[in-house]
């Protein structure tokens, strides 16, 4: 049926497009005022599809609640009851409820609707090199990224795959390799650009591939942030810095670190406990123990053997004292300071024989811990450790 009069109802004209209760529209396929409510599987645009109770192609405008496989809703503009198909670009503004919903995409494994409980209620789905999902305070652009956030973002809880079962190749980090690599990177502090600064740096830099600036990042962030720069980590961890081929930008996979972090810090550790056992390797009598078991541990154990006391005040900040004694027959005995690498940052040689004393200021060494050991005539007595605060 096709009328075109202008006291009708419903009006269908030469080309298909179809107008009920409102004056026609050029643009849209389907143009519908007042509340409405289709039983069935229902096709605008395209043939209906039994899978779906909406299947919708082209343009559409609905003015009034409308109930699609159910009555109306006098809550909601739409109103769908069972499986829905949005092919194309669709505009949702104000309150929406979606059960069994796919939005856009093509499934490649999955079947395009729900046919039992273990599939998503809410699917959406990305196609090449644009972002299934992209929320942003401004313009949406092309991307490879299945999920574009531009701003902040909060979450209160997350968990990451990492089942065994789905991984291959798994190796151990080299720690000592980690570690050489961590060293030729630094954390840095940095603010994003504002929309103006990012606009100069399309106009220059002519980031991205679309010349006419139509997909361009803007609001990012503001305030000051701690982080890595892409093209440093890039330098060291190829494989934790991804080229968005659309954009031109990098972006780091900070998760990835947080593995190179921890081996980085176990090699420390490592080279830590070979440095205390290098150390600690001149025998100590039974003797000599019993003596040292026995006395102030702030002063020299005994007069008879060359000994070292622990620092007073311990942790100190402006200035501590170790006392020391040193026997007659010593010929060289120097105190060294050490920090926790083993790297010797200080030495003090001593020359008086019997009991005496050294002080070390704070303002000649930065905040942190430190190994002091003694010295005599070329072998390693005793160390201790002292800690330094500002």
């Amino acid at each position: 049926m096709v009328t075109s009069a202008l006291n009708a109802q419903l009006k269908v004209n030469s080309t298909g497009k179809i107008e009920i209760g409102t004056s026609p529209s050029t643009d849209c396929q389907f143009n519908l005022k007042g509340s409405s409510s289709l039983d069935g599987s229902v096709g605008i645009g395209v043939a209906p599809n039994s899978n779906y109770k909406l299947n919708l192609s082209g343009n559409s405008y609905f003015n009034g609640n409308v109930g699609i496989g159910t009555a109306p809703s006098t809550y909601y503009k739409l109103y769908v009851l069972g499986q829905s198909s949005f092919n194309g670009v669709s505009n949702f503004q104000g309150q929406s409820n979606f059960g069994d919903c796919r939005i856009g995409g093509t499934f490649n494994y999955f079947p395009p609707y729900r046919t039992s409980p273990t599939y998503s209620a809410f699917q959406v789905c990305g196609n090449d090199n644009q972002p299934a999902l992209s929320i942003i305070p401004a313009y949406a652009f092309s991307s490879q990224y299945l999920l574009w956030v531009g701003g902040d973002s909060y979450i209160a809880g997350s968990w990451t795959s990492s089942d065994n079962q789905l991984k291959k190749s798994v190796t151990v980090l080299d720690g000592n390799l980690m570690l050489s690599k961590i060293m030729n990177i630094d954390g840095k502090k940095f603010e994003f650009k504002n929309n103006e600064e990012l606009e100069q740096l399309y106009k220059d830099k002519n980031l991205g591939s679309d010349s006419t600036y139509k997909n361009k990042l803007t609001n990012l962030p503001k305030g000051e942030r701690f982080g890595f720069i892409a093209q440093d980590i890039e330098k060291e961890f190829p494989e934790l810095v991804k080229t968005d081929s659309i954009t031109n930008l990098k972006a780091i996979n900070y998760e990835g670190m947080i593995p190179v972090l921890l081996q980085s810090i176990k090699e420390q550790q490592n080279m830590i406990n070979e440095l205390q056992k290098k150390i600690n390797g001149v025998s100590v009598t039974p003797k000599q123990n019993l003596l040292r078991s026995s006395s102030n541990p702030n002063e020299p154990e005994s007069s008879t053997t060359n000994t070292i006391s622990q620092n007073t005040p311990n942790p100190f900040t402006n200035s501590t004292i170790i006392n020391y004694y040193i026997t007659k027959e010593t010929q060289n005995a120097m105190i060294c300071i050490y920090n926790m690498n083993g790297n010797q940052l200080k030495s003090y040689t001593i020359n008086e024989r019997g009991n005496g004393n050294i002080t070390i200021k704070g303002s000649e060494l930065n905040a942190g811990m430190y190994l002091y050991a003694l010295i005599v005539d070329g072998k390693e007595v005793d160390t201790k450790k002292m800690i330094l605060t500002k």
